[in-house]
């Protein structure tokens, strides 16, 4: 596919700054794919990052609403002057992605907009589901140039990438009053959501950490097995997943790390931990 309003280096570009993880790992697709993959990541992290840019729910919502529209065919006037939209929409047609799974996404982003906790790990793993497994999911169709009937490998990535995401925020969502930890987790600790949200580092904090983390190293050794079943083409959709890995043995080793928001890979450690990812053969 061809971009119409971007071109692969400004879809790039654009990527690059709005997602340094993302854009790195999109270097290692074929070149043909970069462009749609691109869209599909720019999109994701445009809506992702809208939690930052407002300081209440109703602007967010209306973002989330404009986009519902776009895709439900209610503002194509405005989608075409939108680069990012006709890319998207473009990206959806080429590849026969589902635009019911991207309203779908943004209805579950409507959480982020708000304090209300996660209140087990089934809830952490059904939201993760459709905001992260379904990318992995339409990123292997896109690669592999069909819809995948197996979504074991995506489902598990999802939860997976999403416990490294979460970890890697934590602070962030501290500051904001959000606890994405399940709070069954944090109950088990004896952690309430204020003693959750204070700055104080204990130990019960750090034991819910490491509790969290292994939730998430579970589901990736899970998605990790699961990739063997996947066609060999769409399986470098999943190589974000090394530096998942090495983000959350960080966090089992250093909890305190995590809990004060410092354990993200460097850009260096990010890029070396894809490539030698990339050449094993992920």
């Amino acid at each position: 596919m061809t971009s119409s309003k971007l071109s692969e280096s400004g879809a790039l570009g654009a990527l690059r700054e709005a997602d340094p993880l993302r854009y790195a790992a999109v270097l290692y697709m074929p070149q043909e794919k970069r462009a749609p993959i691109a869209s599909i990541w720019l999109f994701q992290s445009e809506i992702e990052r809208i939690r930052d840019l407002v300081s209440e729910p109703l602007p967010g919502e209306i973002r989330l609403q404009w986009w519902r529209d776009v895709f439900l065919g209610m503002r194509d006037g405005e989608a075409k002057q939108n680069p990012l939209a006709v890319d998207l929409l473009e990206t959806i047609d080429a590849n026969g992605l589902s635009r019911d799974l991207f309203v779908t996404f943004l209805e579950a982003m409507t959480f982020d907009l708000y304090e209300d906790p996660m209140r087990e790990a089934a809830q952490f793993e059904g939201h993760m589901g459709e905001t992260q497994s379904v990318f992995f999911q339409m990123i292997c169709q896109i690669l592999a140039g069909e819809r995948l009937q197996d979504g074991t490998a995506a489902g598990h990535a999802g939860v997976a990438f999403g416990v490294m995401r979460t970890l890697v925020d934590t602070a962030k969502h501290r500051t904001r009053g959000q606890i994405y930890v399940p709070s069954n987790m944090l109950d088990t600790r004896k952690i309430t959501a204020d003693k959750w949200l204070a700055s104080d580092n204990t130990a019960e904090k750090c034991d819910a950490i490491k509790d969290f983390t292994a939730f998430g190293l579970d589901h990736l050794a899970k998605a990790n097995s699961a990739l063997t079943d996947l066609p060999v083409n769409c399986r470098i959709a999943f190589l974000v997943l090394a530096v998942c890995g090495k983000t959350l043995e960080r966090a089992r080793e250093k909890p305190l790390d995590a809990f004060n928001g410092n354990i993200a890979l460097g850009p260096l450690q990010t890029h070396w931990t894809l490539l030698k990812a990339a050449l094993r053969g992920f």
